[in-house]
Parts: structure tokens; sequence; C-alpha cells
């Protein structure tokens, strides 16, 4: 799969630190048989460039296991259509996560298969200008796949900042999509709480997407006239 690490086996417990990771097809990969996998103080960019460049570029993909976690790490500029974060676990934590999409034309930042808990603390994400799709997030849209291993989300998101530059203008990929989405959700989530986070959204037109009751006055919601200029990642 030329995947910069793989990891394959049943109900492995692997940890990764202090990795760098660029040029792959994928980051870090791992099987479909149980298992967890933490990833800590790591770097993974650049990818899709070797052998050529793919459309299966995924940062980061956790299979079929029970619990992926990410502390203090970054996954940055992919240079395929994939996703920076995938993964199909029972629990995903991202704790002080960087997901950066710099100009990149990649897909989600973070794409959850087939549910289950997700908790994201204390991290940056930004949507690239290039992006093709107009949903940051999402969660248990391929139910069909993920066999016993789907489960309703209860979803936690506190504390983070969130960076659409994704303006759905003509010459962008996913120009026919609309606004930009926060996250969607296709079948069911059991708990949500989003609240003390930052999301920055330049086109005046973003959308949460899924449950209409998440309540926006949780959050610090800043819109084009609130702008002031963005350090870089």
């Amino acid at each position: 799969n030329e995947a910069g690490i793989r990891i394959v086996g049943r109900n492995f417990d692997v940890k990764v630190r202090r990795a760098h990771i660029s040029g792959s097809v994928m980051g870090i990969l791992t099987d479909n048989k149980g298992g967890r996998l933490v990833v800590e103080d790591s770097l993974i960019e650049e990818l899709g460039q070797y052998p050529k460049r793919s459309d299966l570029t995924h940062g980061l993909y956790a299979g079929a296991i029970d619990e992926f976690i990410v502390r203090n790490s970054t996954v940055r500029a992919p240079r395929g259509l994939g996703h920076l974060v995938k993964s199909r676990a029972k629990r995903t934590i991202l704790d002080r996560v960087r997901l950066i999409g710099l100009d990149a034309h990649h897909s989600r930042l973070v794409d959850l298969s087939c549910g289950g808990e997700f908790t994201v603390t204390d991290s940056i994400f930004q949507q690239s200008t290039n992006t093709d799709n107009a949903e940051m997030m999402a969660i248990g849209f391929e139910k069909s796949n993920c066999g016993r291993f789907y489960a309703p989300a209860d979803v936690t998101i506190t504390g983070s900042t969130f960076v659409f530059d994704r303006d759905f203008s003509g010459d962008e990929p996913s120009r026919l999509a609309g606004a930009n989405f926060f996250m969607g959700w296709r079948y069911g989530i059991s708990s949500e709480k989003i609240e003390g986070n930052r999301i920055i959204d330049k086109t005046g037109s973003f959308l949460w997407i899924g449950k209409p009751h998440v309540e926006t006055g949780k959050n610090d919601i800043v819109l084009p006239r609130d702008l002031t200029p963005l350090n870089q990642f």
C-alpha cells in the first residue's frame, strides 16, 4: 500500500512516537482486526507524491480497531485527494492535534466512517482553499461497510480552532456543494458537546449541518466582518 507505517495483526497495541513521514502515499495505516494505536509527537506531511499522485492519500487511517489516539501531532499539506484523518475505530481521540490543509487538494479533515466515540480537545483544524469537500468533518457515512464496528456517535469537541479557507468560488473543486459545513452525520448521534471553540469562516455562509439543536452560542463564530490577519500555520 506504500504507507509510511503499516500495522497488521489482531488486537495489537502499538505506540508511534516522534515519527516524521513524508512522500509516501499514506502516512500510517492499520489492519481491521481490533487493537489500539497511539500516535504522539509526530509530523505527517506532503503525502501522495511517491510513486505518483494518489486519490487515496489519507494522512492517518485507523481501520476497524478499538481505540485510536493522536496527541500533539500534525498532519499537513497532503498532495492527493483523501482525508487527513480517517478512522473506523470504536473510539477516536484527537488531543492537541493540528490538521492543516494549507493549499492542498484534500477531502475532509476528519472522516469517522463507522461512528463511535469521538473527542477533540485543544486542536487546530484548517480547511484548504482547494478542498474537494464542503464538510470539514463527517461521521457514519459508510455504515454498510462497518458491520459490528458501527456505533452511533458520542461527540465531544472543545477548546479548539477551526478555520474554513474554502470560499466556494467558481474556480475551486467543490464549488457546487454550497456553503461550508462544520460536520455531517448520517446514521445517528447519541450525544454531542460542541462548545468553547473558535470557528473562523471567511464566506459568511457557515452551516453546522446535522442536528440543528447544536448551539452556536456556546462557540465563538468569526465571520468575514470580524476577521483580522491570521498567523501562518
